[in-house]
């Protein structure tokens, strides 16, 4: 039983891909590897992350879908996220001048 099959055993009949936008797919996949490899090997491409960004997000916005579709909302708590976002530079980074282990 492949893939889609089983999606149709379940019910998720409105998950499953249709060949054309299995093609799509594979047809952005390869894109994006021939610009990483266009950058990192050929260096013909500048800098291959923001062409990524680009190239992702007009994906989004051809699929009818946006930043919700990939987990990227408004938070609910600014203050936690912010909170969180401070903690995380604070842990990762011992460079910055707010990590509270820095050399003084």
């Amino acid at each position: 039983m492949g893939v889609g099959e089983l999606a149709l055993a379940r019910g998720d009949s409105e998950d499953c891909l249709t060949t054309r936008q299995r093609w799509i797919s594979f047809a952005e996949v390869v894109l994006g590897a021939l610009i990483v490899v266009g950058h990192n090997v050929y260096h013909i491409v500048p800098n291959e992350v923001p062409i990524l960004f680009v190239v992702g997000w007009i994906s989004l916005r051809v699929r009818d879908g946006g930043w919700k579709s990939v987990g990227l909302r408004k938070p609910d708590s600014w203050s936690k996220t912010v909170l969180c976002g401070w903690g995380s530079c604070n842990c990762c980074s011992p460079r910055t001048p707010t990590a509270w282990w820095s050399a003084k």
